[in-house]
């Protein structure tokens, strides 16, 4: 019955067994997906990022890059925890859930292509990158025009100019793997392609919930994360934050099989992601610091000694993985934006020299265990009460930070950088006390219960306590690993955020570790009260789930259905089309407030740019014209009165009526601001009046 008959045809067993195999296969892919998807996100990252510091973005080769990695990378990932149908059915939902997502999310795409935030100049770089193999942006002749005329300007901020190119502020490895799926999907792809980060990041969420929940207690964290609203507005637009939870979460989930299985190739693939995560941005130095704390803590005493010998190898394996990749992003820095990196150099000197440290001695403690023998047997020996006292200590320190507002005013915001000037404008539009160098760190814990709720980072403290606990007592390596790193990585900013306080700006300082991570905690207290004996505590597991999905939607307001500076995009196309019609590939713009237009019409109009800062004279016009040489050159603002006209202005053109997501210091945002603007513009004369397009 299994052999093939004298026709040469397979019986009906033989086919019956093919079919049982690949149903047998596909299933087995289908619960591995979510640990799966990360991986090949990080693949993809981390090809893209190699490929634009060596200045060749092109497909020939990226792609095979990317396959490699693939392959390399394809059976380190571990198995899925389960494969019964429970699991199955699990991620199923996910994947629905997932769906409902992106085609929710993907009618408010934010139209960040002006600069005046990280999305701006990110999302620029990406639609430059995707026809263009470097990330240096050449300015042509505007550079002579910069170096004739003192009040011009070729480059503005976020791009600083170096050797006659703009170079973006920041890490490129986010623009870059925008650039990717803009190979694809055009510059609709570019523009909205952090949906796409932002739909493995929720399936990352599941992998790593499922490992200490289980797959159906899981949904819970992925749907609160879902609904989240600093999530659903920092995947709409080009922010680096999606990609970390994408990649760091799915580090957690293969970290977690890695040391149950004791395998050295699931964890240097977990300290593989880690390290993509760190090399996206520029404070990652603390993911690598987190994790050599969390592994480190494991060789060193969590683990049993019989299960040492076999760990040490590959937890070392991992961290040095890690710190490798994330040095990419410090390199990926000083190569492609030394200005940014110079403007940031006391961040770097702080987090990169506290992430060698940490790996060298955390390296060192693994290779030489018996200089500290005595000092581990005595942990050991006394794990239950250190474990008990640690636990306490993880509820003071939450009580501590959380309270206070009660006894606290933070003031660190530092003048002449233009946050006290932001800071006093918004407390004068709320009626608050004008304290312009108040930074409002104080109320980070609050920060995230607007947007999470108080029962839930209550329960995530608990729980982080209880896993600290576990993890000594029980010399549990993956409790351990999860509270250090969501503990690591979230404990510097919640102590002192470092960023301009107005929301939702503020609160994205949380979402790469703190907000999810406090989320899969949760679920866990969740869970682990739904399998008490007792009914009252699965009530309370219960009670405390519908909290985690239902708190999200309370800080929604106007800003979850607010598709973010809309129209700004196609205003931009007309001001490019507008040049086109009259043949004009020098553009002299005068800022008008808010937004620095330069880099938007050099990357969408593929024109040479200058930018006044103030309404230039006729003779600094002229000035502006001869530098060029021979040719036209046009003059746009959006204020009419910025330019000397030659008789009558020109016609309007390019209107638009834009909705931005309101600023709020003492809450999330509960309304949109609202602006108009339209373009004026014409030929500059060789005696500086402009001359109006139609006019």
């Amino acid at each position: 019955m299994t052999t093939p008959t004298a026709t040469g045809r397979s019986t009906p067993a033989v086919v019956r067994a093919s079919r049982a195999t690949w149903r047998e296969r596909g299933l087995r892919l289908l619960v591995e997906l979510p640990d799966r998807l990360p991986v090949l996100l990080g693949c993809l990252a981390l090809g893209g990022l190699l490929a634009v510091m060596a200045g060749q973005l092109r497909p020939v080769v990226v792609v095979p890059l990317v396959l490699v990695l693939a392959a390399l990378t394809w059976r380190a990932v571990p198995g899925a925890p389960g494969r019964g149908r429970a699991d199955r059915w699990a991620v199923v939902a996910t994947l629905v859930l997932v769906g409902i997502w992106l085609l929710v999310s993907a009618h408010f795409v934010a139209d960040y292509v002006v600069v005046n935030r990280d999305p701006g100049f990110l999302t620029l770089e990406g639609l430059w990158l995707r026809t263009h193999a470097s990330a240096a942006i050449p300015v042509g002749g505007a550079a002579a025009v910069q170096a004739a005329v003192p009040a011009a300007h070729a480059s503005v901020q976020a791009f600083d100019l170096v050797g006659g190119s703009l170079h973006a502020q920041g890490d490129t490895m986010l623009p870059a793997l925008l650039a990717v799926l803009g190979w694809v999907g055009g510059d609709d792809a570019v523009v909205g392609g952090n949906l796409v980060v932002g739909a493995v990041g929720l399936v990352a969420v599941f992998a790593a919930a499922r490992r200490w929940t289980g797959p159906l207690w899981a949904l819970v964290p992925t749907g609160a994360l879902a609904l989240c609203l600093p999530f659903l507005v920092f995947t709409r637009a080009a922010y680096s934050e999606p990609l970390v939870v994408a990649l760091a979460f799915g580090a957690l989930a293969v970290l977690h099989a890695g040391l149950r299985e004791r395998s050295w190739r699931a964890l240097a693939l977990g300290g593989g992601l880690v390290g993509v995560a760190a090399a996206s941005r520029i404070d990652g130095a603390l993911l690598v610091l987190a994790l050599a704390l969390a592994l480190g803590g494991v060789g060193w005493a969590v683990v049993p000694r019989e299960g040492r010998r076999a760990l040490v190898p590959g937890i070392a394996v991992a961290i040095v993985v890690a710190a490798a990749l994330g040095a990419l992003g410090v390199l990926d820095v000083w190569l492609l934006s030394r200005a940014y990196a110079r403007q940031q150099e006391s961040q770097l000197r702080m987090l990169v020299p506290a992430a060698v440290a940490g790996v060298v001695v955390v390296l060192a403690l693994l290779a030489w265990p018996r200089a500290t023998r005595p000092v581990r047997r005595l942990v050991l020996r006394r794990r239950r009460m250190l474990g008990t006292a640690a636990a306490v200590g993880v509820g003071v320190v939450s009580i501590l930070l959380a309270s206070r507002p009660l006894w606290l005013v933070s003031r660190h915001n530092t003048p002449g950088t233009g946050v006290p000037e932001a800071v006093a404008l918004l407390q004068r539009t709320q009626g608050l006390p004008v304290d312009p160098l108040r930074s409002y760190d104080e109320h980070t814990v609050a920060w995230l219960a607007w947007y999470v709720g108080w029962p839930v980072v209550a329960a995530a403290a608990v729980g982080l306590a209880l896993l600290v606990r576990r993890a000594l007592v029980r010399r549990d390596p993956a409790a351990w690993t999860l509270a250090v790193v969501v503990v690591g990585g979230s404990l510097l900013y919640l102590v002192r955020a470092n960023i301009t306080p107005d929301q939702l700006w503020a609160v994205r300082r949380f979402l790469p570790v703190t907000i999810p991570g406090l989320l899969v905690v949760a679920g866990w207290v969740a869970a682990r009260l739904w399998r008490a004996r007792r009914a009252a505590w699965q009530v309370v597991g219960v009670a405390l789930a519908g909290v985690m999905l239902a708190t999200p939607v309370l800080a929604w307001h106007v800003s979850a259905s607010t598709r973010d500076l809309d129209g700004r995009r196609a205003q931009a196309e007309a001001v490019c089309a507008e040049l086109r019609a009259h043949h004009v590939d020098r553009v002299v713009w005068v800022h008008s407030a808010p937004f620095y237009y330069l880099a938007t019409l050099r990357v969408l109009c593929d024109v040479e740019v200058v930018e006044l800062s103030k309404a230039p004279t006729a003779a600094q016009l002229a000035a502006v014209r001869a530098a060029w040489g021979p040719g036209d050159v046009a003059a746009v603002s959006f204020d009419l009165g910025d330019l000397p006209w030659a008789g009558t202005p020109g016609e309007e053109f390019a209107f638009a009526r834009t909705t931005e997501i309101g600023r709020s210091l003492t809450g999330p945002p509960t309304q949109n601001r609202y602006r108009q603007s339209v373009a004026h513009g014409g030929i500059v004369q060789e005696d500086g009046h402009v001359a109006g397009f139609g006019g």
